[in-house]
């Protein structure tokens, strides 16, 4: 391993530059520090220091200086900006600093800025202070960097094979793991906690091996069981269980920033990915095959080199890696591969140098254009190499006929040009995507909609043979150049293609395999690189016990935290390697180890909160609650209706009906997510994501209590419970338990429960004839002014199909006299006589004042119009309204006092007759502050009433023992 102390001296000749920006002492042009007279240094300390203090320190201090320029060191003077030096000691007719103090506005042909931005200018003395202090040779007394120098910092040395610590609880050691975790708690006078009830350990391990929860069964059988191998076959079990793929297929795909779609896209062109898919089911496969993690990465990296030479190309859609991710400019979608292949793998901010040497760990802008121009000399190619196999059916032949009619449209169009180009641009004429580049702005932009249009068309139906969406090398490459501050617009020296520096040390060697590719992904999983192993045991570690043995587990730069157990991280690093990078191995060990498998309380959890209050230490297993896919899929299989087919398409997830397929198939819309998944902490599909969130807010209560997918899977547990021998009240919740949460209610729990069956029965009557879920009803009826109410029938008949409230199920019904009488969500028509005028009842759920706005509207001239009256049940009409002809006429309420159950009744009726009386409405109220009811939002069909049974299910999957892990 390269000894990083002994090289960065002079990486790239960029010595000064780069050790000023990482704060060692560096003298520059002009002697030591110790060279300097008491005198020189006793004018520093008198007439510099005190003006630096007074009128730069504000701007140019610490991390976050302007333009990188730190003055408060004598090496962060003599580095200068992220550009160029300002001070040149010695020399002060070449040093930027005067010039800007000085407001000339130029040094020479280079325009420098104004200093300091604020206040007044300096006086004359003080620029005449600073003219002598730099001909001085720019003073300094000799003081020690206050920060940490890069060289040392603990990620960037070799791994080291640590011994195993010798510790008292020996009894407590089941492997190596347990001998760093205890030696580090009895140290601080602390122990493990005592080992979980079998109950525990089988949840556990199944949501963190499958994402799925025990059956009671299962849950029985392991506990009844008294061979001390069955924790260890169970682990063996799951690790060998397809679900474990699908598990830790999804935590990769955070890794790798998974999506379905590019995000924003103009100009017509598709957004989706057709064929994303194919790289989450090779994150799958890969998985439960246990392909070596070295493999993993390379097979992601570089997949083309490696199956150049093979048959089955297969292992093409792990490239996905790379190119699912946001799209927008070519210097951008670099930067984001950069981002994700650095920091997915190795835990490094490699982007950060992409305008300027990074802040804070050793990585100079050059190691970012060199890495970028890998990536700049690797391109997508114009049609993804295919991997699959098209289904033989009626159905997809006749796919290929209309996909021949959207081919033959863009062929049309395009090729007579590209012809027209070739003898044009001779030079060009074999390069298709060089001649397309020619076409015109008009011309291209037609292009971006026939593609756009076929895209969609291969995209909506789905039948295309499964292709790779990979990166190929150019057939030309190019040498890149250092891009200043990252723009296209200032191009700098050129750079060739190399790795890390603080990898591989000063004059690394250039990549000689095509665009480098290959080697910058071999030099990621060399052994001898102190990240990649480290990066991912840490990963691993992570999922286990809630949190990394370093908690920035994409950062393990000088930005990052340290680790916990540092001996323990560089132990599995090297644990790891040497048992092939097999991850399922790596689980195996953890999992067996008594610090895993320890309870979540320990005796004396009082005392030590008092000294490790976020458990660092880990005195106890952190308590972990469930993430969106597994909670999702935990109801779906509480409700015996989850769909485990693997792979394939994704599907949508939070539409009706409800998918049953697990939730890590389901679509991920970058640009436009769900809400439900960032309310529920979803890992954000715009950039690679190290660790989910983690939030307790009120939606996600809102969620599961008003959810229409929870509430279909409540009714289905509902539903297999009655199905059980006995019907009894007792035996319905025991069912329910069984099925929900896995075990046997408690006698009091089962007292409470059907206690609260009882009274959600009665209940229940009193809401028989509800007619909608809402506060609103919708019927026929009228007005009668002498007892000041309105007789009102609610509509019996909902039309799915129109998605329209009736009297009948055929309207119009001319026998009974209800002309063309029914209520939609945008408005209705009366019938043909004002005692069948339409009505939206709302009802008072307490005593509330409010507000009451709307509109009424026709659009029709013909007729003779209609009338709205607002009804107040205790006060009676409250407002009125009629319309003739075309119009529309707004109204406003304010402070209309309601008691618990009384009733606002919007009538609307004809006038002489009901022809042309369709009308559109709008009506909202309103508790200010508090509540909203919006006719609009609100309307719907029949609300289905949740049975008692229905209803403690939902409470059962609202518990915190269903959506925690422990």
């Amino acid at each position: 391993m390269i000894n990083l102390g002994e090289k960065l001296n002079a990486v790239s000749g960029r010595g000064a530059a780069l050790l000023g920006g990482l704060g060692l002492w560096f003298c520059g042009g002009t002697g030591s520090a110790a060279e300097f007279s008491v005198q020189q240094l006793d004018f520093f300390e008198k007439k510099i220091r005190p003006l630096l203090a007074e009128r730069c320190y504000e701007c140019h201090t610490g991390h976050g200086a302007k333009s990188g320029l730190k003055l408060n060191s004598r090496a962060g003077v003599l580095r200068g900006t992220d550009y160029r030096k300002v001070v040149v000691p010695g020399q002060p007719e070449k040093s930027a600093l005067l010039f800007a103090v000085k407001h000339a506005g130029k040094m020479g042909a280079v325009k420098v800025e104004k200093m300091p931005r604020k206040g007044d200018r300096l006086s004359t003395q003080a620029v005449a202070d600073l003219t002598q202090w730099i001909k001085m040779g720019a003073p300094w007394p000799e003081e020690e960097s206050s920060e940490e120098d890069p060289s040392q910092h603990w990620s960037f040395q070799a791994v080291q094979r640590a011994a195993l610590p010798q510790v008292k609880a020996a009894t407590r050691v089941n492997n190596g793991v347990d001998s760093f975790v205890l030696a580090r708690l009895e140290k601080s006078g602390m122990n493990l906690a005592n080992e979980a009830s079998r109950p525990t350990l089988i949840r556990r391990l199944y949501f963190d091996l499958t994402g799925l929860p025990p059956s009671y069964e299962e849950v029985q059988a392991f506990a009844a069981d008294p061979s001390p191998r069955a924790y260890q076959e169970l682990v063996d079990q799951l690790l060998q269980s397809p679900q474990y793929g699908e598990r830790w297929g999804r935590h990769w795909l955070d890794v790798a920033r998974y999506s379905d779609t590019k995000g924003y896209r103009g100009g017509g062109s598709e957004r989706r990915f057709i064929y994303s898919h194919t790289y989450r089911d090779w994150v799958i496969r890969a998985l439960n095959e246990d392909l070596p993690y070295d493999q993993f990465l390379l097979y992601q990296l570089a997949a083309d080199y490696l199956t150049k030479d093979r048959k089955d190309k297969s292992d093409l859609a792990a490239m996905g890696f790379l190119t699912l991710g946001r799209r927008a400019s070519t210097d951008d979608d670099i930067d984001d591969r950069l981002d994700v292949t650095f920091r997915g793998t190795m835990a490094l901010t490699v982007s950060c140098s992409r305008c300027h040497d990074h802040k804070f760990d050793p990585i100079p802008t050059e190691d970012y254009y060199s890495l970028a121009n890998v990536f700049y000399n690797s391109e997508e190619p114009r049609e993804a190499p295919v991997i699959g196999e098209p289904e033989d059916s009626a159905a997809y032949r006749a796919y290929e006929v209309k996909l021949a009619e959207k081919q033959k449209a863009l062929d049309d169009f395009l090729d007579p040009k590209l012809a027209e180009l070739a003898k044009k641009f001779p030079n060009i004429a074999n390069r298709r995507i060089q001649l397309v580049n020619k076409l015109d702005r008009v011309e291209r932009r037609k292009l971006r909609t026939l593609q756009g249009v076929f895209d969609k068309f291969v995209a909506d139906a789905g039948m295309e043979a499964d292709r790779a969406l990979i990166l190929q090398d150019k057939e030309k490459l190019s040498a890149g150049r250092i891009l200043i501050r990252g723009s296209r617009s200032r191009p700098g020296k050129v750079v060739k293609r190399h790795f890390l520096q603080l990898v591989v040390g000063e004059n690394p060697q250039e990549f000689k395999q095509g665009s480098g590719r290959l080697e910058m992904a071999q030099a990621i999983v060399d052994v001898n690189n102190p990240l990649t192993a480290r990066t991912m045991v840490n990963r691993v570690w992570q999922h286990h016990f809630g949190h990394g043995l370093v908690r920035t587990p994409s950062d393990f730069g000088l930005q990052g935290e340290k680790p916990t157990h540092p001996e323990l991280l560089d132990w599995l690093a090297v644990w790891f390697v040497d048992n092939g990078w097999s991850l399922k191995k790596l689980h195996r060990l953890i999992l067996n180890s008594a610090s895993y498998k320890q309870g979540s309380v320990n005796t004396k959890g009082a005392e030590f909160l008092a000294r490790d209050p976020e458990n660092r230490l880990l005195w106890r297993m952190n308590r972990q609650r469930l993430e969106f896919e597994p909670m999702r899929d935990a109801a779906l299989m509480a409700a015996g209706r989850l769909d485990g087919t693997m792979f394939g398409r994704s599907v949508k997830m939070t539409a009706q009906p409800f998918t049953q397929r697990r939730a890590l198939y389901a679509y991920i819309d970058r640009q436009n997510l769900d809400p439900v998944f960032g309310t529920f902490d979803f890992a954000s599909p715009q950039k690679h994501t190290s660790k989910r969130p983690y939030t307790t807010i009120p939606t996600q209560t809102l969620f599961m209590l008003n959810s229409p997918f929870v509430m279909e899977q409540a009714a289905h547990v509902a539903k297999s419970a009655l199905a059980g021998a006995a019907k009894d009240e007792s035996n319905l919740v025991k069912n329910l338990y069984r099925k929900v949460l896995a075990r046997q209610p408690s006698p009091g729990e089962l007292q409470q429960a059907v206690r609260f069956l009882q009274g959600q029965q009665l209940l229940a009557v009193s809401r028989d004839n509800q007619q909608t879920s809402t506060a609103w009803q919708y019927g026929e009826g009228y007005y009668e002014g002498k007892d000041k109410r309105v007789h009102f029938n609610a509509f019996p008949s909902w039309d799915s199909k129109s998605k329209r409230w009736q009297p009948t199920a055929v309207m119009p019904d001319k026998e009974k006299g209800f002309g063309y009488l029914h209520a939609y969500q945008g408005g209705g028509h009366p019938s043909n006589d004002v005692k069948h005028g339409v009505v939206a009842r709302w009802q008072a759920p307490d005593g509330v004042g409010v507000s009451v706005s709307g509109h009424l509207q026709r659009r029709s001239e013909q007729g003779d119009g209609v009338r709205l009256q607002v009804v107040h049940s205790r006060l009676g009409v409250i407002r009125e309204l009629e319309i003739k002809g075309k119009d529309k006429k707004e109204f406003l309420l304010n402070e209309v006092q309601m008691k618990k159950g009384e009733t606002l009744d919007f009538v609307v009726d004809c006038q002489q007759g009901s022809n042309s009386d369709s009308f559109t409405w709008n009506l909202d109220v309103r508790q200010e502050g508090h509540k909203k009811w919006a006719y609009a939002d609100e309307f719907g069909g029949p609300g289905k009433i949740a049975t008692p049974l229905e209803n403690l299910a939902q409470a059962l999957l609202c518990t915190n023992e269903f959506m925690f892990v422990d």
